[in-house]
């Protein structure tokens, strides 16, 4: 898989922990962040916060054209492969029960969730376990059509 991210996300919807894994190696370029951003409607400063980077760190890698660290492109995946599943349901639902699928995810991960005792779900992107959980909530929200 390449780690590019335009408009569309369904392309990471069926990708597995370890296809992510594989894909974070090389690093994700910092301009790529941008696009991501863009894509999930949130600022470079609420991207960075996912991925434990200080907000002038990427204005300073798209710079130099420097790429991200294998880990936290792989936080970065991992919010592209849930962001494409929402996208794919809601292409294959043919009906439209999520208006953004990029707006939906980072709204989902910045909102209280009562599956996670009231946490927040971008407190579990830390670790491939806690992304786990994060993966079923989805699936389940899939399932219920983004209740």
């Amino acid at each position: 898989m390449t780690c590019a991210f335009e408009v569309q996300f369904a392309h990471w919807a069926n990708a597995t922990a370890g296809d992510i894994i594989l894909a974070s190696q090389d690093g994700l370029p910092f301009y790529q962040l941008t696009r991501l951003a863009r894509g999930l409607r949130v600022d470079g400063a609420t991207l960075g916060k996912w991925v434990d980077l200080e907000a002038d760190a990427i204005p300073a890698g798209i710079r130099t054209w420097a790429s991200l660290d294998a880990e936290r492109t792989e936080v970065l995946l991992f919010i592209a492969s849930l962001t494409g599943r929402i996208e794919l349901a809601q292409n294959t639902a043919g009906a439209r029960l999520a208006v953004d699928p990029g707006l939906w995810t980072s709204t989902w991960l910045r909102k209280p969730n009562k599956e996670l005792d009231g946490r927040l779900p971008e407190e579990f992107l830390c670790t491939q376990s806690r992304r786990e959980v994060l993966n079923d909530l989805v699936a389940q929200a899939v399932q219920r059509g983004y209740g």
